[in-house]
């Protein structure tokens, strides 16, 4: 291919991508269309055609694309300063509260990692020549988010609950992660009755008031992630001897979700000694 081909495919590429940056969660219901992209780039459907068969086969290339200019990390310590600043360490004592800080501190560094840009895309990709590159993403993503959750959680000194491991949970953390980023990217107004529970916390939370539409998101999405996450992790305990391979029951990681729950129904103290595991 000339240089001069070359540039136009490039020019088609980047257009696209700049028009879905720009998309809300309304718009992209409506794919980008041929049109769209030739306006944007000053071109016919003649010279579009030229270089893509179809619309699938330039979808394709495009989440190829997005692919290729995302500066992917080769593990999870390239993010450690960004994502787990010094001041956010906690001891065990209070987890819950401190993942949640965890994951406030770091959503804006979340919507804007290019890692995340890509997911939008998947929205939208539906033809089947998007496949394959659609499940390269996928597993590109839960390999670059599962050893930072492993590690957000081990330092809390937790681990997974039994079925459960560390790549299901950066599969469920990175779907919640994807669809907020969406979300975050939508036109609702934060002060409508029909939005539910984006306006405020709950009644008699430190935060209630109304939110503007990034903070309802920010919040919802810190209380949501911690939500699932928590029935998925349990605190790594010195167990007895002949006790390595009990995992069928565990009462304190059933007496831990039920602290949990409550903590999120903003319930008064879930201490209780009826509650409290046997000694």
């Amino acid at each position: 291919m000339s240089s001069r081909g070359g540039d136009t495919k490039r020019a088609f590429l980047e257009a696209a991508m700049t028009q879905l940056s720009a998309y809300n969660f309304n718009q992209i219901a409506a794919p980008l269309t041929v049109d769209k992209l030739c306006k944007a780039v000053g071109l016919t459907h003649g010279a579009f055609y030229f270089h893509w068969s179809s619309k699938a086969a330039f979808d394709a290339e495009l989440l190829r694309f997005v692919m290729s200019v995302s500066n992917e990390p080769t593990n999870a310590a390239d993010l450690d300063e960004q994502w787990n600043p010094p001041e956010a360490h906690r001891p065990l004592d209070g987890w819950v509260a401190t993942l949640r800080e965890m994951i406030l501190a770091n959503w804006d560094f979340t919507i804007h990692d290019p890692r995340l840009a890509p997911q939008m895309l998947v929205a939208v990709l539906n033809d089947p020549e998007a496949r394959e590159p659609q499940g390269e993403l996928y597993e590109g993503v839960v390999a670059t988010y599962g050893p930072l959750f492993r590690d957000w959680a081990t330092q809390l000194n937790l681990e997974p609950r039994p079925p459960y491991t560390w790549r299901k949970i950066a599969i469920v953390a990175s779907a919640i992660t994807e669809g907020f980023s969406v979300l975050n990217a939508s036109d609702f107004d934060p002060q409508a009755d029909e939005n539910g529970p984006f306006p405020v916390a709950p009644q008699g939370h430190p935060t209630e008031r109304i939110m503007t539409q990034p903070e309802a998101v920010r919040q919802l999405y810190a209380d949501v992630l911690v939500s699932v996450l928590g029935p998925f992790l349990r605190p790594i305990e010195e167990r007895r001897d002949g006790d390595q391979g009990q995992t069928d029951h565990d009462p304190h990681a059933e007496f831990l979700g039920r602290l949990w729950q409550r903590a999120l129904a903003q319930l008064p103290d879930p201490t209780s000694s009826e509650d409290a595991p046997g000694e």
